[in-house]
Formats: structure tokens, sequence, C-alpha cells
């Protein structure tokens, strides 16, 4: 019975969880990104490190649009969180990834891994309609710190944009940002 109390409050109290990033404009990742790479998802495998669940997707890139990687290349994407048989942990804002999901990412690194810049506002989901390609993304449980100690948090939903044309996120690209200490080339 004190178990099940246990699982009811933790049911209850879960879909008030969020994690808090600084706001990041396109301009502001694209410069920050290491890389920026489309691809589609051929596998992932989540592990126990240490008792924190963490998940490798791996990508196989369709286009690069900034970095060293090469088309064809496969490259491992690190997040936080995953299912390990019957038990799942879940990290609010991460991105998330579908075995076959076309996706774009702008990646950096963190301890020499890659991972997803901003959590999942660097990760938009590729969708083709009308024969207009779209880059859509979902930051679910994500807020965005607002600027200035008395500033309020807000959802990120309510503070960036979900749908991003690609013609926007290349004009991004372009624009000439150097970015202080930045590290080496992702790769295989």
């Amino acid at each position: 019975m004190r178990y099940l109390m246990w699982g009811a409050l933790l049911l209850w109290a879960t879909p008030g969880l969020a994690t808090v990033v600084e706001p990041l404009g396109l301009g502001e990742m694209a410069a920050r990104a290491e890389a920026v790479v489309r691809g589609h998802v051929v596998g992932s495998e989540t592990v126990d490190v240490r008792g924190r669940y963490e998940t490798r997707v791996r990508l196989l890139v369709d286009e690069v649009w900034k970095g060293t990687v090469k088309v064809g290349d496969t490259v491992t994407v690190f997040t936080l969180g995953g299912t390990v048989g019957p038990l799942a942990q879940r990290v609010a804002g991460e991105a998330r990834f579908a075995d076959g999901e076309h996706v774009l990412v702008m990646l950096e690194r963190v301890d020499r891994r890659p991972v997803v810049l901003g959590m999942s506002l660097g990760k938009f989901r590729v969708e083709t309609a009308d024969g207009q390609v779209s880059l859509v993304r979902d930051p679910v449980g994500l807020e965005v710190a607002g600027e200035g100690p008395d500033a309020p948090v807000r959802p990120a939903t309510e503070v960036l944009p979900s749908r991003v044309s690609v013609e926007t996120l290349r004009a991004a690209l372009r624009a000439p940002a150097p970015v202080p200490g930045s590290v080496g080339p992702l790769g295989r």
C-alpha cells in the first residue's frame, strides 16, 4: 500500500517538472553549434551508467549544413534518460528520437561527446507537406529564463517558434559569429 501511495504521488507531481535553459535564438544556436546535420535515426540503445540512463542515438547523415561531418557518416548523439527493460527515466526538455525519424540537429560537445545543443531546442523534426520542407521542434518540458533577475521563467513553447523554415535556419548559419573556445570536429 505504501508503494502505491508513493507511486500515485509521483505520477501526480510529474507533469509540473521542467528544465530551465537560457533563451537562445537561432543565430546564437547556429554560432554555438559545432555541427548542424540533417539525417535519419538508424537506431538507439539506452544504457545504465551508474544508476542514470543514457541513450545513444545513431544518425545516418544525409546533409551537412555546418561542421566537418561527412554525408554517409553515422554520428552517435548522447541524450539523458531512456528505457531499460521495464524501467524508464525521463529528463524534462531533453531531445527524444524515434527510429526512422528524419531530423535536423544542432550539435555541440559536452565531455567530448556530441549532444543536442540546448536540449530539445536544437532538434528539429523534418516534415514535408505540399513540396515544402519545414523544421519542427518540440521543446516540451523546457522553460526559458527571462533576462534579468526579476524576469519570469516561461515555457519555451510560448517564447520560441516551434516551426522554422529551412531558409531561416540557413540564413542564421550564414551569419558570421565567431565562437570562442570551440572544440574539434565531430565524427564517427
